[in-house]
């Protein structure tokens, strides 16, 4: 679970076939907007890491970084405009696991060999989080299992989107602890999966950087 765990949440910047010292060497680099791409919906765990860091380096080249959302397929439609684009250095985005995931599911032809890191800027693992709003409490992650366990198909469990990173995280958690719960997954990432138990839709979660208040506690499972 760990090793899977840290694959997970590995992020990278990846930009399709670029090599960096050869189109900038005829021009001042940059000389006009650069657009990233994050394959994951707005508020999404990506996303929520990107925008900061794209400010920084805003600032730093002196040209604006304008962050374009195209979630949906597993991340696999941010992917392809990211391979798509033309090689100059304007073009830019963001990956995690699901880089991997996308070709072992036959999701896109596409993997990380595709693609060129320029940079790894953050890792976490997957958690799971509870609903305040549905009539099962669970105050620890033992709680939640032993229940499951002794109630097995009765639980909702809101996952990212299939081959997303934190559909794998879920899917390892549930086979990992043996439990029987109904997976609901997102067509996004993090951020749907959270707003699906805030809202009691779902008595449990699986995402990345989130968390859930509880009697004036943060909660992360």
């Amino acid at each position: 679970m760990k090793r899977l765990s840290v694959a997970v949440a590995s992020v990278l910047w990846c930009l399709g076939y670029l090599s960096l010292g050869m189109a900038q060497a005829a021009e001042k680099y940059p000389v006009k907007q650069i657009l990233f791409i994050v394959p994951v919906e707005a508020g999404g765990d990506g996303d929520v890491l990107v925008r900061p860091i794209m400010e920084s380096v805003s600032k730093m080249l002196g040209q604006p970084v304008v962050i374009v959302n195209k979630p949906g397929g597993g991340s696999s439609i941010g992917y392809r405009e990211i391979h798509a684009a033309k090689p100059d250095g304007y073009t830019l985005g963001w990956g995690s696991a699901t880089i991997i995931t996308n070709k072992l599911q036959g999701v896109m032809p596409l993997d990380y060999h595709d693609f060129t890191q320029l940079g790894a800027y953050a890792t976490f693992f997957p958690i799971v989080i509870a609903s305040t709003k549905s009539a099962i409490k669970f105050n620890t992650i033992q709680e939640a299992i032993a229940h499951a366990k002794a109630n097995p198909g009765k639980l909702n469990m809101s996952t990212a989107g299939v081959g997303q990173s934190w559909w794998v995280g879920a899917t390892a958690f549930i086979t990992a602890t043996g439990i029987n719960v109904n997976t609901i997954p997102q067509p996004g990432a993090g951020a749907l999966v959270v707003a699906q138990v805030a809202g009691g839709h779902a008595e449990w979660g699986g995402c990345g950087p989130c968390f859930s208040k509880r009697d004036g506690r943060e909660w992360t499972g």
